[in-house]
């Protein structure tokens, strides 16, 4: 049953919020089902008898308590809740359903479809075989000894599909396990989570019709995201805050400080960088913060990874400040202004690496300004002299992102409720698994 209106076993009775009726993620068995009812037609469940095909999950319980044992295969938090579900015993897993319904039929046997959660993440095999080949698809990724580093994002709504079912599946092919499931928490509004069917929902299509940037919201994402399964809450103010702030005024200022003067005053052109103490101090600082940010992402703690970034554009902004190019160049020391933009356009060029990431479109307007090599993490480190080379030519200067303003949120949220500041608890549990294993709901 995917939804039901009445007193849930386990579960209390139903309540609602709005007029609308709240939700069960229990798994319910026939004999739980007597006074429950479907809201729409507002109809009691039918008993019916129908044979099914299911998968021997307990056949694979060594696997699996091996598989989550594996150091950085799960969050701790999460590892802890899977291995209670292994723990309390696997049933057999039904994979199929009966018709009509929206999955594949299952060949020799008529009116009968692979359960969606069977045949759901086989498309990430067939994702890879489009991509590049069947050859290659098993050789490069997917065959049990292919090189590649497996890595599942999800939310934590669907774990038990893939730090269960999934590997066991995988396994009986004989096929790559994951290297990791990196699960996220859900995104939340005013406090609750996102739901169409109680109106907490802001659509892609509304957000940008109210004239806001899609970039804006991965920053706000990448800010608060963790590895562990935390929610993540949407709130007007710290969206407009994380962007106008960081983004805005310390990074993409610092770029257009650097550059602009570089392209008005120099012919655009990049000299050999300044290299008196505080210049070498100062890259060796965007060294160390860049070593950090790479083991940030390595980690999928990117919200580590962006306060090191935005650290970095803090370190800039001061050099710039401190250094005073344009007032150099009115004293009439036009060389060391020079070098020194030209040391901050190498600075530019390694916020661009870590950004764009973060923000593709953001990362390749950067690229073009910069108008040397293409973004390579691999060029950051101590040791490696700088990546734009004397002579290098930027581009027309423009702005990495746009402010946030509050005309274009109230299009969005209007009278949306607002929550209290990010927390930064960690959130254990939660993971809304079918009962026992079976099969599902």
């Amino acid at each position: 049953v995917a939804l039901a209106k009445g007193p849930v076993p386990n579960g209390g009775p139903a309540t609602t919020t709005g007029g609308r009726w709240g939700f069960s993620t229990k798994s319910l068995a026939p004999p739980g089902l007597d006074s429950v009812s479907a809201p729409i037609c507002r109809n009691p469940p039918v008993r019916r008898t129908s044979h099914h095909l299911f998968f021997k999950l307990n056949d694979f319980r060594d696997l699996l308590a091996k598989f989550l044992e594996t150091e950085g295969r799960l969050d701790p938090a999460v590892r802890n809740s899977v291995k209670a579900w292994l723990e309390a015993g696997l049933l057999d897993w039904c994979i199929s359903r009966d018709g009509p319904y929206f999955g594949f039929p299952i060949p020799g046997h008529e009116g009968k479809y692979f359960y969606v959660w069977l045949d759901a993440p086989i498309g990430y095999i067939a994702s890879t075989e489009k991509l590049v080949g069947r050859e290659r698809a098993l050789a490069d990724y997917w065959g049990q000894s292919a090189p590649s580093r497996i890595v599942h994002f999800i939310g934590k709504d669907i774990v038990y599909f893939h730090a269960l079912f999934w590997p066991a599946v995988l396994h009986a092919a004989g096929l790559k396990l994951p290297d990791r499931i990196q699960v996220h928490g859900m995104l939340t509004l005013g406090g609750e989570k996102l739901s169409k069917s109680r109106g907490r929902l802001v659509t892609a299509r509304e957000y940008l019709d109210a004239g806001l940037d899609p970039e804006s919201l991965r920053w706000y994402y990448a800010a608060n995201l963790s590895a562990a399964p935390n929610d993540l809450p949407l709130t007007r103010e710290e969206l407009k805050n994380r962007v106008n702030a960081e983004l805005v005024k310390t990074l993409g200022n610092f770029v257009s400080r650097a550059l602009r003067p570089l392209e008005k005053d120099f012919g655009g052109r990049i000299v050999e960088p300044a290299d008196d103490a505080p210049s070498r101090e100062f890259w060796a600082k965007v060294i160390e913060l860049s070593s950090e940010i790479r083991q940030a992402f390595e980690a999928i703690e990117l919200r580590d990874a962006v306060q090191k970034l935005v650290q970095i554009g803090f370190e800039a902004n001061r050099y710039l400040q401190d250094r005073a190019p344009w007032s150099k160049r009115k004293a009439g020391d036009a060389e060391g202004a020079h070098r020194d933009l030209s040391l901050c356009a190498n600075v530019a060029w390694v916020i661009g690496t870590w950004i764009s990431p973060i923000l593709p479109r953001a990362g390749e307007r950067l690229e073009q300004m910069l108008g040397g090599p293409a973004f390579d993490p691999a060029k950051i480190a101590a040791g490696a002299g700088f990546p734009l080379p004397p002579g290098t030519a930027i581009g027309p200067v423009s702005h990495i992102a746009t402010p946030v303003s509050d005309e274009a949120l109230e299009k969005v949220w209007p009278s949306q409720p607002e929550p209290a500041a990010v927390e930064r608890v960690e959130q254990k549990g939660d993971f809304a698994p079918p009962k026992g294993g079976g099969a599902g709901a």
